[in-house]
């Protein structure tokens, strides 16, 4: 029992170093130091106590697993320190009287080792909870931000989402329907009623393969029939990708949902995680 003391000023001790030696900003130092300090005195002074069977030292273990009952994670432990310190053996050992047997062990074998594996799963138990926490806070922030992206990979995302508001322009002339890379750079060659002079739904730029460290493709999908008053080539989807040079890397698709959606190091599809607008 005496042990979990020392480990606890232990603890203690590691959290002060890390706020005297730590580059960390100046805020987690300080609050590193203010839970180091309590640490450290408390293990020090409460293991020694035990110790020594100090009669005050259970009344304080007491008060302790008296506040730990009402936390699901140090119920367990807890519950031990409680039901050792109210036994009669406990206010013998802890009793001053002549009549005290100096080698009596303060803490029977078997609460030692209840109350070790009841630390050991706790502990184990925090640091689950610790890391899923961390892990939900992670996922809710790639949800509400997205990944961070490099000036490459977010140059190619906006690309990407101007071809994305050019095929939505093309689809709004009937409605439905979506284009190939060359109705969006001469739309006077699937619709004959196009002005001959009229802007084209991409720029030339927009039409190259490659740009920066991606190479971009645009692939159309179930030809439609031709429908009077509609351009007389069409699509049912379309899928424009972004893959890194050399393949290492974030890659992207986008389709007629105007999401971009990225995987790492392998072509991404529309399962894939997506980047917020």
């Amino acid at each position: 029992m005496a042990l979990a003391w020392w480990l606890v000023a232990l603890s203690g001790a590691v959290a002060l170093v890390y706020s005297l030696a730590s580059a960390a900003a100046p805020m987690l130092r300080f609050i590193a130091a203010l839970a180091g300090l309590p640490l450290v005195a408390a293990g020090v002074v409460m293991g020694a106590a035990l110790l020594a069977r100090a009669p005050w030292s259970r009344s304080a273990h007491l008060l302790l697993g008296g506040a730990g009952l009402a936390s699901c994670i140090l119920t367990l432990p807890s519950a031990v320190l409680v039901l050792y310190f109210l036994s009669r053996q406990s206010g013998r050992s802890f009793d001053e009287s002549p009549d005290n047997d100096p080698n009596e062990t303060p803490f029977p074998r078997v609460f030692e080792i209840v109350f070790s594996v009841g630390l050991v799963t706790s502990m184990a138990l925090s640091l689950g909870l610790a890391y899923a926490a961390y892990s939900l806070r992670q996922d809710s922030l790639l949800a509400l931000r997205g990944p961070r992206l490099a000036q490459t990979e977010r140059a190619a995302v906006d690309r990407m989402r101007r071809m994305a508001d050019a095929e939505e322009a093309f689809r709004l002339i009937c409605n439905t329907g979506y284009a190939d890379l060359a109705a969006l750079l001469h739309p006077t060659t699937v619709m004959s009623d196009y002005p001959e002079n009229g802007p084209a739904f991409i720029t030339t730029e927009l039409a190259f393969k490659r740009a920066g460290d991606h190479q971009f493709e645009l692939v159309t999908e179930e030809p439609m029939p031709e429908t009077a008053g509609c351009p007389t080539r069409r699509f049912r989807r379309y899928r424009y990708s972004a893959t890194p040079v050399g393949g290492r890397g974030r890659h992207f698709v986008i389709g007629p949902k105007r999401v971009v959606h990225f995987a790492h190091d392998r072509p991404a599809t529309f399962e894939d995680p997506f980047i917020p607008r």
